[in-house]
């Protein structure tokens, strides 16, 4: 439903069933957010995290979760988190918020991030 939703404000989302394909496909095509599910992370840990901040260090990660609250070491690698408690606005003011900081950050300015028609998340 998330899917539909962020799509429906005009973004384009490219789905991930874990993160070994989620680095794939960064490799493949450039993305200017990526979410991540808390529950998922906490099976596997924070290495896609760390993975993805590696690979491409400018790009904005936002942890979606079921608490309103995390430990700050949870949060220690990710720009944004959005849990219990906020509404799809919020949620998306976040969203439209790391996007245009992605997007005039120096990297894009100075041509080294690709610009494209549509933004591209990878959820």
């Amino acid at each position: 439903m998330l899917k539909f939703v962020i799509e429906g404000s005009g973004y384009k989302v490219v789905a991930a069933r874990d993160a070994g394909e989620a680095l794939e496909r960064m490799q493949q095509s450039g993305f200017d957010l990526v979410l991540v599910n808390y529950r998922m992370l906490k099976m596997i840990g924070s290495d896609p995290i760390l993975a993805i901040k590696r690979f491409s260090p400018g790009t904005p990660i936002v942890l979606i979760s079921g608490y309103a609250l995390l430990r700050p070491q949870e949060l220690s690698h990710v720009d944004a988190h959005v849990g219990k408690g906020a509404t799809l606005d919020i949620f998306l003011d976040k969203i439209r918020e790391l996007v245009v900081a992605h997007e005039s950050s120096p990297a894009a300015a100075s041509g080294s991030l690709e610009k494209r028609n549509e933004t591209k998340l990878s959820a």
